[in-house]
C-alpha cells in the first residue's frame, strides 16, 4: 500500500489452506535476500500477513533477527472481540483514513540512544488505539452531545503496554490538544528518571520536548516557561510546588493551560 507513493505497508497474502506462520516467514525469507534493505522497500513501517479467514499485522522489523511472532497482533473492535472476516477487517482497519494513521498517530519509533538493540518501531494493539481515540474525545468534549472537554482514566494491566499508551497520550495532548504543558505523574522517585529517559526515546522523531524534574525548583521553571511540551515529574514534587505557590499566594501560573 504506497502513501504519498512510498511503500509504507507491506501486505502478504496467502490461500485460505496456508496457515500465517507460514505467511510469517515468507516475510522473513524476503528479508534473507536482502528485498528490505538498501532499496526502495525499506520505507516499510507495516506488515500484514492474510488469508481470508484470518489477519495479523506488525511492526516492520529492522532486521531479520528482529522478527519476533510474540509482536503480530490480530485486529479487534472495542469490545476486544477479534476481527477475522475480510470485509469487515478491510472496513474497520485496512481503510483511509484509519490505515494511515496506523503508521502515523499509532506508531512509535524508539530511538534508544544507550542500547542499540532496543531502536526499534512498535506499531500500538487495538485497545491501545482506542483508549488514544477515547483521549481525543474526551480532551475535545466530542464523546458527550454538550462538547465539554472532561477527564478519564484508562485501566490496564502488567505488560500491556502502558507506557506507550501514556506516551502518545501525553503526545497527543500536548501537539494537538492546546496544552501548554502537558504533566506525566509518576508515584514513585526511581520512575521518574526511567520514564523521562523511555519518552524520550520515543519522542526522538516527534515534535515534541521531554522534560525531567530532579527537583521542585526544576518543576517550577518549567511550568513557567513559554516553551511547550511534556514534563515527567513525581506527585510528591507536584504537591510540593501546588502548596508552596498557595502559600506565597503566586498566580503566575493561573493562565497556564496545563494538563496532568
Amino acid at each position: 500500500m504506497l502513501i504519498n507513493g512510498l511503500p509504507l505497508i507491506n501486505i502478504e497474502q496467502k490461500r485460505t489452506d496456508k496457515s500465517l506462520d507460514e505467511t510469517f516467514e515468507q516475510f522473513k525469507r524476503y528479508y534473507s535476500k536482502g528485498e528490505f534493505s538498501n532499496n526502495f522497500m525499506a520505507f516499510s513501517q507495516m506488515m500484514i500477513i492474510t488469508t481470508e479467514i484470518e489477519t495479523r499485522y506488525f511492526a516492520t522489523p529492522k532486521s531479520l533477527a528482529d522478527f519476533n511472532p510474540v509482536f503480530q497482533f490480530h485486529w479487534s473492535d472495542k469490545h476486544n472481540k477479534i476481527i477475522n472476516n475480510w470485509q469487515k477487517l478491510i472496513e474497520k482497519f485496512l481503510m483511509i483514513p484509519m490505515v494511515h494513521q496506523m503508521v502515523g498517530d499509532y506508531l512509535v519509533i524508539n530511538e534508544d540512544l544507550d542500547n542499540e538493540a532496543n531502536r526499534q518501531h512498535m506499531l500500538m494493539r487495538p485497545y491501545q488505539v482506542y483508549a488514544l481515540q477515547s483521549i481525543e474525545a474526551a480532551a475535545f468534549g466530542f464523546d458527550n452531545k454538550d462538547r465539554i472537554p472532561h477527564g478519564g482514566f484508562v485501566w490496564h494491566t502488567t505488560g500491556s503496554g502502558k507506557t506507550i499508551t501514556s506516551f502518545k497520550t501525553a503526545l497527543f495532548l500536548s501537539t494537538r490538544a492546546g496544552f501548554d504543558k502537558v504533566i506525566f505523574l509518576v508515584d514513585r522517585r526511581e520512575l521518574d528518571g526511567r520514564t523521562a529517559k523511555i519518552f524520550k526515546a520515543y519522542a526522538a522523531y516527534e515534535p515534541v520536548d521531554v522534560d525531567e524534574t530532579k527537583s521542585t525548583h526544576r518543576l517550577r521553571m518549567l511550568l513557567r516557561s513559554a516553551k511547550t511540551g511534556i514534563i515527567v515529574t513525581t506527585t510528591f514534587k507536584l504537591n510540593s510546588l501546588v502548596t508552596s505557590l498557595v502559600e506565597e499566594h503566586n498566580t503566575k501560573l493561573t493562565d497556564k493551560k496545563l494538563y496532568s
